[in-house]
């Protein structure tokens, strides 16, 4: 009885010292199985409406409002203020993701460059090349969910 006894805690003890299989492991041994899932798209919840006034050489700002659909869709709303006349554009479509899963790009939108950064809580309008704006006026390129 008394070896029952002392064999329980010696088998604790082992279990206890069992190595555990961690992610680096299970990434080593099956990497083309692994998706690292920490990213804008699968990570945050970005469906929704954001506004915010973006810079305009020709007038006092173009204010934006782009609407993103999970389905992958959206309705941009574009009122160039300050100007002359005032002019309102509004353009849908479908958007597609890099391949990070951190940016969009507006499908189809022909004149206008249509690259967007997806934050918590924003969108960072980007350059034609899918790059952040650098300069004075980078703050001004944030697009905020209403």
């Amino acid at each position: 009885m008394k070896a029952v006894f002392l064999l329980f805690p010696v088998l604790m003890l082992a279990f206890a010292c069992k190595p555990r299989t961690t992610n680096q492991q299970v990434v080593a041994e099956t990497p083309d199985l692994v998706v690292d899932m920490h990213n804008s798209r699968t990570s945050l919840d970005w469906a929704g409406t954001y506004v915010g006034l973006l810079p305009c050489a020709s007038c006092s700002g173009i204010l934006t409002e782009l609407t993103l659909g999970y389905d992958e869709t959206f309705i941009l709303r574009q009122t160039w203020q300050g100007a002359e006349t005032e002019l309102t554009d509004v353009v849908s479509g479908t958007f597609s993701w890099n391949d990070a899963g951190s940016a969009i790009t507006l499908n189809n939108v022909d004149g206008m460059p249509g690259h967007y950064f997806v934050g918590e809580g924003y969108l960072l309008h980007l350059d034609a090349d899918g790059n952040r704006i650098q300069g004075e006026l980078a703050d001004h390129y944030r697009l905020t969910l209403q």
